[in-house]
Protein backbone atom coordinates (compact mmCIF):
# COMPACT_ATOMS: atom_id res chain seq x y z
CA UNK A 1 0.00 0.00 0.00
CA UNK A 2 1.80 3.24 -0.73
CA UNK A 3 -0.04 5.63 1.08
CA UNK A 4 1.59 9.35 0.92
CA UNK A 5 2.36 11.33 3.64
CA UNK A 6 1.38 8.67 5.93
CA UNK A 7 -0.95 9.23 9.28
CA UNK A 8 1.63 9.59 12.17
CA UNK A 9 1.11 7.68 15.85
CA UNK A 10 0.46 10.33 18.29
CA UNK A 11 2.21 9.57 21.63
CA UNK A 12 -0.33 8.55 23.98
CA UNK A 13 0.03 9.36 27.89
CA UNK A 14 -2.74 7.22 29.13
CA UNK A 15 -2.45 4.11 31.63
CA UNK A 16 -1.25 0.66 30.28
CA UNK A 17 -4.19 -1.71 29.42
CA UNK A 18 -4.50 -4.39 31.77
CA UNK A 19 -3.26 -7.71 30.46
CA UNK A 20 -6.40 -9.30 29.87
CA UNK A 21 -7.33 -6.87 27.43
CA UNK A 22 -4.23 -7.18 25.58
CA UNK A 23 -4.28 -11.11 24.28
CA UNK A 24 -5.51 -11.44 20.78
CA UNK A 25 -4.45 -7.95 19.69
CA UNK A 26 -1.59 -8.86 17.28
CA UNK A 27 -3.12 -11.38 15.97
CA UNK A 28 -6.15 -9.03 15.42
CA UNK A 29 -3.97 -6.67 13.76
CA UNK A 30 -2.54 -8.97 11.19
CA UNK A 31 -6.53 -10.18 10.31
CA UNK A 32 -7.49 -6.22 10.06
CA UNK A 33 -3.96 -5.80 7.62
CA UNK A 34 -5.15 -8.76 5.41
CA UNK A 35 -8.57 -7.47 4.89
CA UNK A 36 -7.31 -3.39 4.72
CA UNK A 37 -4.67 -4.78 1.62
CA UNK A 38 -7.37 -6.81 0.03
CA UNK A 39 -9.40 -3.85 0.17
CA UNK A 40 -6.91 -1.42 -1.39
CA UNK A 41 -6.12 -4.01 -3.88
CA UNK A 42 -9.42 -3.63 -5.03
CA UNK A 43 -9.61 0.27 -4.50
CA UNK A 44 -12.46 -0.72 -2.59
CA UNK A 45 -12.12 0.22 0.92
CA UNK A 46 -15.58 -0.24 2.22
CA UNK A 47 -14.77 -3.79 2.35
CA UNK A 48 -12.87 -3.04 5.54
CA UNK A 49 -14.98 -0.24 6.51
CA UNK A 50 -16.14 -2.07 9.66
CA UNK A 51 -12.08 -2.28 10.67
CA UNK A 52 -11.32 1.12 10.43
CA UNK A 53 -12.16 4.37 11.63
CA UNK A 54 -14.37 7.11 9.70
CA UNK A 55 -10.97 9.58 9.90
CA UNK A 56 -8.82 6.24 8.44
CA UNK A 57 -11.52 5.03 6.14
CA UNK A 58 -11.65 8.66 4.71
CA UNK A 59 -8.25 8.91 4.07
CA UNK A 60 -7.90 5.48 1.76
CA UNK A 61 -10.78 6.35 0.14
CA UNK A 62 -9.29 9.85 -0.66
CA UNK A 63 -6.02 7.57 -2.08
CA UNK A 64 -7.74 5.20 -4.37
CA UNK A 65 -9.79 8.15 -5.53
CA UNK A 66 -6.60 9.06 -6.64
CA UNK A 67 -5.27 6.37 -8.42
CA UNK A 68 -8.77 5.48 -10.19
CA UNK A 69 -8.09 8.93 -11.39
CA UNK A 70 -5.10 8.31 -12.51
CA UNK A 71 -6.14 5.15 -14.44
CA UNK A 72 -3.63 2.80 -11.63
CA UNK A 73 -4.50 0.23 -9.31
CA UNK A 74 -2.01 -0.55 -6.39
CA UNK A 75 -1.35 -4.62 -6.36
CA UNK A 76 -0.45 -5.81 -2.84
CA UNK A 77 -0.62 -9.82 -3.29
CA UNK A 78 1.25 -12.85 -2.04
CA UNK A 79 1.66 -11.41 1.97
CA UNK A 80 3.37 -13.60 4.36
CA UNK A 81 3.30 -12.11 8.06
CA UNK A 82 6.53 -12.60 9.34
CA UNK A 83 6.16 -10.85 13.21
CA UNK A 84 3.07 -9.10 14.89
CA UNK A 85 4.47 -7.36 17.78
CA UNK A 86 2.30 -4.74 20.36
CA UNK A 87 5.11 -2.39 21.04
CA UNK A 88 2.39 -0.27 23.08
CA UNK A 89 -0.99 -0.75 24.71
CA UNK A 90 -2.68 1.78 26.57
CA UNK A 91 -6.24 3.00 28.20
CA UNK A 92 -6.95 6.40 27.16
CA UNK A 93 -9.86 8.15 28.21
CA UNK A 94 -12.59 5.58 27.64
CA UNK A 95 -10.22 3.88 24.95
CA UNK A 96 -8.19 0.51 24.02
CA UNK A 97 -4.92 1.77 22.09
CA UNK A 98 -2.03 -0.88 21.23
CA UNK A 99 0.25 -0.05 18.04
CA UNK A 100 1.22 -3.36 16.39
CA UNK A 101 4.39 -3.73 14.37
CA UNK A 102 3.76 -5.79 11.38
CA UNK A 103 6.79 -7.37 9.84
CA UNK A 104 5.83 -9.07 6.47
CA UNK A 105 6.99 -9.86 3.29
CA UNK A 106 4.62 -8.98 -0.07
CA UNK A 107 4.70 -8.24 -3.66
CA UNK A 108 3.88 -4.46 -4.37
CA UNK A 109 3.15 -2.93 -7.72
CA UNK A 110 1.66 -0.60 -9.63
CA UNK A 111 -0.03 -1.24 -13.35
CA UNK A 112 -2.47 0.49 -15.33
CA UNK A 113 -5.93 0.45 -15.18
CA UNK A 114 -6.07 -2.76 -17.71
CA UNK A 115 -3.40 -4.47 -15.49
CA UNK A 116 -1.21 -5.09 -18.56
CA UNK A 117 1.42 -2.52 -18.15
CA UNK A 118 3.39 -2.52 -15.26
CA UNK A 119 4.58 1.16 -13.94
CA UNK A 120 6.25 0.87 -10.35
CA UNK A 121 7.48 -1.95 -8.73
CA UNK A 122 8.20 -5.94 -9.16
CA UNK A 123 5.28 -7.88 -9.83
CA UNK A 124 7.56 -11.03 -9.18
CA UNK A 125 9.78 -10.24 -6.41
CA UNK A 126 8.76 -10.25 -2.43
CA UNK A 127 10.13 -7.08 -0.80
CA UNK A 128 10.45 -6.91 2.92
CA UNK A 129 7.79 -4.70 4.47
CA UNK A 130 7.20 -2.79 8.10
CA UNK A 131 4.68 -0.39 9.27
CA UNK A 132 3.30 0.59 12.62
CA UNK A 133 -0.57 -0.08 12.91
CA UNK A 134 -2.56 1.74 16.00
CA UNK A 135 -5.84 -0.23 16.65
CA UNK A 136 -8.30 1.48 18.69
CA UNK A 137 -11.33 0.24 20.43
CA UNK A 138 -13.65 1.62 22.93
CA UNK A 139 -12.31 -0.21 26.58
CA UNK A 140 -13.89 -3.47 26.55
CA UNK A 141 -14.46 -6.75 24.32
CA UNK A 142 -15.20 -4.16 21.35
CA UNK A 143 -13.65 -4.80 17.54
CA UNK A 144 -10.22 -3.05 16.94
CA UNK A 145 -10.39 -0.35 14.50
CA UNK A 146 -7.31 0.89 12.45
CA UNK A 147 -6.58 4.49 13.71
CA UNK A 148 -3.25 5.06 12.03
CA UNK A 149 -0.42 3.75 10.14
CA UNK A 150 3.04 4.92 10.07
Amino acid sequence: MHLRGRTAIPARSGAPIRPSTRPGSAEAAGNIFLRVQAAWTARDIAQAADVLTVEMRDRLDRECARLRASRRINRVERITLGRLAVMDARQDGGWDRVTVQIVASLVDYTTDEIGLKVLEGNPFDPVPFQERWELVRPSGPHPWRVSAIQ
